[in-house]
């Protein structure tokens, strides 16, 4: 009898473990839980990652359920795999959207939540820059006219306003506090000082290195490369 009941505990327990090994790929994480969504900052209404996947890796699932947008650094040929779905290769090298320095977003999330993986399938690192709304909500129309970005803009929603600008050698270019958080990302190789109204100071030198300012502070980038820098500007709202 004792021998029965030890052979059914075991029976149970290598089932449990079975399954579990099979459905360990099912385990869904947020967004900035993800190993490869490597969680940078994390303010009140910004949350900003360096989403790294190297070749022939792939994420766990995670869920999107806030309007995020992405500032590709390195390009790579990836797969998406919705949960449920098939595993789709649905972005690619030569796909604009995911050239270095570009820019995709999605504000959909917020009412309609995604739980995907994706896949690296080519030998080099795929890296974009994730910033992320936090707010649980945000009003269907907004004019963003009063808040004016350096640059050329190239987006105005409800959660992000976004711009671009390139900043020649050892020229600067100031940022006035609005009252949101703006998020500065460096999309080339360069040296960048930073310089903010209460007098400190922070060095940027890569691409893919950030400026975030979320309390009102303004501030000063100056180019000390001996070539042009460029930024992607988003403010978030």
């Amino acid at each position: 009898m004792k021998n029965n009941f030890l052979k059914k505990i075991i029976i149970i327990f290598v089932i449990v473990f079975s399954y579990s090994i099979s459905h360990a790929e099912e385990l869904i994480l947020p967004i900035h839980k993800e190993p490869k969504h490597h969680l940078v900052y994390d303010g009140e209404i910004v949350q900003i990652m360096d989403i790294q996947i190297p070749p022939a890796d792939i994420t766990l699932y995670h869920i999107h359920n806030r309007p995020i947008l992405y500032v590709s650094i390195s390009s790579a040929l990836i797969s998406s795999q919705v949960l449920g779905e098939e595993m789709k290769s649905v972005f690619a090298t030569d796909d604009d959207v995911w050239q270095p320095g570009n820019v995709a977003y999605n504000i959909n999330y917020l009412m309609q939540p995604v739980t995907h993986r994706v896949e690296n399938t080519d030998t080099n690192l795929f890296r974009i820059i994730g910033i992320l709304n936090k707010k649980n909500q945000y009003a269907e129309n907004v004019n963003h006219a009063d808040s004016s970005l350096p640059g050329q803009v190239e987006l105005n929603n409800q959660a992000f306003h976004q711009s671009r600008v390139t900043i020649g050698k050892d020229e600067s270019i100031e940022w006035k506090a609005t009252g949101y958080p703006v998020v500065f990302v460096q999309t080339d190789q360069g040296s960048t000082n930073i310089e903010y109204s209460d007098g400190s100071r922070e060095h940027t030198i890569s691409a893919g290195e950030y400026i975030v300012e979320d309390s009102g502070r303004s501030f000063e980038v100056t180019n000390n490369s001996s070539m042009p820098v460029t930024f992607v500007i988003i403010e978030l709202h």
